[in-house]
């Protein structure tokens, strides 16, 4: 197909599908500014889970990660989170096990829980 320009629009308004609480403790992704934001936060979730005076409920607390949009964005992102856990779990010699994702498509069905 030819095509003299390409427009990728992703939409100027997150959807948060109606669910509650996303518009209030939710990172929305829509720029990299965004990105970063969200990588900042899971940066130091980690390493506060990772202090040792942290007890089991406050890591899993620190560990809980719910993703809604079951679209390529939610996915992406669940995926990378996982991958993050993992290697935590690896390098650190810590058992994350108690991190936990939910991703949520817009008719609220659970599609993933890790």
């Amino acid at each position: 197909m030819k095509y003299d320009i390409l427009v990728v629009a992703i939409g100027s308004e997150n959807n948060t599908f109606n669910t509650p609480g996303v518009e209030e403790h939710a990172h929305f992704l829509k720029e990299l500014l965004d990105a970063r934001r969200i990588r900042s936060a899971i940066s130091d979730a980690f390493e506060s889970a990772m202090i040792p005076s942290q007890t089991p409920e406050e890591i899993k607390r620190l560990l809980h990660f719910v993703v809604v949009g079951g679209g390529p964005t939610g996915v992406e992102f669940a995926a990378e989170v996982e991958l993050q856990t993992y290697k935590n779990n690896n390098n650190n010699n810590l058992n994350f096990s108690s991190s936990l994702q939910i991703l949520f498509e817009k008719i609220y069905n659970i599609i993933f829980h890790v």
